[in-house]
């Protein structure tokens, strides 16, 4: 028969998270990847909210630039990936835009890539505060001491979310991205 996706996640997960916590970096992105939808599958709300709290605490708010850096490029593309824009912004944005201040000009880099993604996430007018605190942080990033980080801030500006088709032209969230928050909604309630 079919193993329960609990079952899975406790046998897996403490793999997952020790390739991510040591590997380098391709391996570690992959299973950051396979880690957002191994939390996909998982019908257990607590657990899931309890991972992504983890998730944020251990990778995005580490003492390693490494780890840091996994945050930005591999668990954020992750939970784009496998969850709703509400998701990533209930549970991710902040440890996010900490990564547009970090001290090491990598990870601000990289965080720079889903700058159009974030104004994505906060494009409706209820978010308009949280959008400013974003669009101050680009100001920074534009004018980073960093040369590349300067120039991955500007080369985002102005940039939609390619390849994201979260959002129809008229500005609506699209069928994929409903579909995800349909299924938060089954597992978790109203966030």
């Amino acid at each position: 028969g079919l193993v329960p996706s609990g079952a899975i996640q406790d046998a897996v997960m403490p793999h997952v998270l020790r390739v991510m916590s040591e590997s380098s970096p391709h391996p570690a992105r992959a299973a950051s990847l396979t880690c957002c939808a191994i939390l996909r599958a998982s019908r257990n709300a607590a657990s899931r909210k309890d991972a992504f709290r983890r998730l944020a605490q251990d990778f995005g708010k580490s003492g390693k630039w490494q780890l840091r850096l996994l945050f930005v490029g591999g668990i954020c593309e992750g939970v784009r990936q496998q969850f709703s824009h509400k998701f990533f912004r209930l549970f991710f944005l902040d440890t996010l835009v900490s990564c547009f201040s970090d001290q090491v000009a990598n990870v601000r880099r990289k965080a720079c890539q889903l700058l159009p993604f974030v104004r994505l996430v906060l494009a409706d007018p209820a978010h308009s505060g949280l959008l400013e605190g974003v669009a101050a942080a680009e100001q920074r990033l534009v004018k980073d001491s960093d040369r590349d980080v300067a120039e991955a801030a500007r080369r985002q500006r102005g940039a939609s979310a390619d390849g994201d088709m979260s959002v129809a032209s008229d500005g609506s969230f699209d069928a994929l991205d409903e579909e995800k928050a349909r299924d938060e909604f089954a597992v978790h309630g109203e966030m």
